[in-house]
């Protein structure tokens, strides 16, 4: 979040992977070295990709590991009672999740989409995060939000169950001229 990316005049980023551009966008990483974090929050701007990209995973996860995964988009969330219905108790993979010995990856999109304030989502979201943190090895949480709609209360309440080195927050980058 703090990096800095260079753009060509095209608008395009200029590729991480070309020779100058691993001089000029050092900080561009492909997903796939951020993926393995137990806490990913990806941030970014309104179609720049962060709801693709994260069903290219649920995709990639469900059909590549054993673990599970349980993906909800956030948009019809509009109380703390519909996330302990379709993310929580109330939902079958993380039922089965608590109830077995494999890995889950709770993946939330449009966390700035919810119908209930921010605030109170996050709350919520940590509270119920710190109560399973004696099982935080096999549990895995990336949410998707806009940049400007982040809350850095989340934030400060994700890094005391997994530590700064597994909480990873990352800006989506703009498109490659390749993409």
């Amino acid at each position: 979040r703090e990096g800095k990316l260079n753009l060509l005049d095209s608008g395009f980023l200029m590729d991480p992977n070309s020779k100058h551009g691993k001089l000029f966008n050092q900080d561009a990483a492909p997903f796939e070295s951020i993926k393995d974090s137990h806490c990913l929050v990806l941030l970014g701007e309104p179609g720049m990709g962060k709801s693709t990209e994260l069903d290219k995973e649920v995709q990639k996860l469900r059909s590549e590991t054993d673990g599970l995964v349980l993906f909800q988009d956030l948009n019809a969330a509009d109380s703390t009672e519909w996330l302990d219905q379709y993310v929580f108790e109330g939902n079958e993979t993380f039922c089965e999740w608590m109830e077995g010995n494999q890995s889950l990856t709770i993946i939330l999109d449009s966390f700035d989409e919810a119908r209930i304030s921010i605030d109170v989502i996050s709350n919520f979201l940590a509270h119920k995060l710190q109560s399973f943190s004696a099982l935080k090895d096999r549990l895995f949480f990336w949410v998707s939000c806009r940049t400007s709609d982040w809350s850095e209360l989340l934030t400060v309440q994700l890094l005391p169950i997994w530590g700064e080195e597994e909480v990873k927050i990352r800006e989506i980058c703009m498109l490659r001229e390749s993409d």
